[in-house]
Order: structure tokens, then sequence, then C-alpha cells
């Protein structure tokens, strides 16, 4: 019990981050997905698989003040949650700094399918106008951000696992090395 509330708390702390400070930055830094590198990273790397609930309260959060570029962001983010979950387990090795990237980048290109599809379906049924160009680069942007921190987040594995072992978010099985 004592793990899930942590991991929540650690979740709400990335979240605020990402939400309050990150998006006051200039531009290519405020588009940086925190809490999806974040998770996706853990969940791959150091096999914490409460990450892929942050996923969904990531959307829940977005949809809830209003930060959403798409409609049921809650759905896109579940689906990416799941492909990252699937990745994770089945097909990428956890262990390479190419495992973690081709996890991340297979979620995210679910994430975006999933907007892309609900943004195209609500400009058909609503006639709103929408910039597919603007769309495309803020992907764009935010999938090179994402990568970014990745980069930055796999040299300090050793620090970040010792981390989560004092805070309980790792089992017991996970904190052979």
């Amino acid at each position: 019990m004592t793990r899930h509330i942590i991991s929540f708390l650690l979740f709400l702390i990335l979240f605020i981050i990402e939400i309050s400070f990150f998006s006051s930055l200039p531009y290519p830094i405020s588009l940086t997905p925190l809490v999806f590198a974040s998770s996706v990273y853990l969940l791959q790397h150091q096999d914490v698989n409460s990450t892929v609930l942050w996923l969904f309260f990531y959307g829940i959060g977005l949809s809830i003040f209003h930060l959403n570029i798409a409609p049921f962001e809650p759905v896109s983010y579940s689906i990416a949650a799941l492909v990252a979950f699937f990745s994770a387990k089945h097909i990428f090795s956890n262990r390479s700094f190419y495992g973690v990237c081709a996890c991340l980048l297979s979620s995210y290109v679910a994430l975006f399918i999933m907007q892309t599809l609900f943004v195209f379906i609500q400009t058909g049924t609503s006639h709103k106008i929408i910039h597919w160009g603007t769309f495309f680069q803020f992907q764009s942007v935010r999938l090179l951000m994402m990568l970014i921190l990745i980069f930055i987040f796999f040299p300090l594995a050793g620090r970040i696992k010792k981390i989560l072992i004092k805070t309980f978010l790792l089992s017991e099985q996970q904190r052979t090395y």
C-alpha cells in the first residue's frame, strides 16, 4: 500500500512540475512531456509497473484542467499505456538505451495515432478548423523533447534505481542488481 501511495505522490509531483514549471519555459522546452517520458522509462528500464496508471491519470488530469490537445485524452493515454506495457514486457529489452527508446517511440506512436484520429473525428463533427501543420509540429517537438529527456535519464539509471529502492517503489525481486 505504501508503494502505491508513494507512486501516486511521485506522479503528482511530476505532473505539477510539467504543468506549472515546464509549460512556463520558452517554446521547445515547454513541450517536454515529463510524465509520459518518466512513466515509460520507469516501466521499461526500472520495471515499475504502477507507472502504467500514471499515463491514464495524466490523460484525466489533462482533461480536467482543459490542457488536452485532442478529445478523449484518457482513452488515448490508456492505449499508449497498454502499448508501452506490452512493448516493455514482450518486445524490447530493458537493459539497452535502444530498447527504452523503442518502447517510448512505440507508445508515443500509439498516442499520436489515437490523438490524430480523435482530432480528425472532432473536425468532421464540429466543423472546427484544425491547423494540421501546427498539430504535427507540436507532436514532433514533443517526441524530440521526450527522446532528449530519456537521453538524460538513461545515464542516471543506477542512481534512479537506488532512489526507487529507498522509496519502496521496487519490489523485493526487482531489488537485485
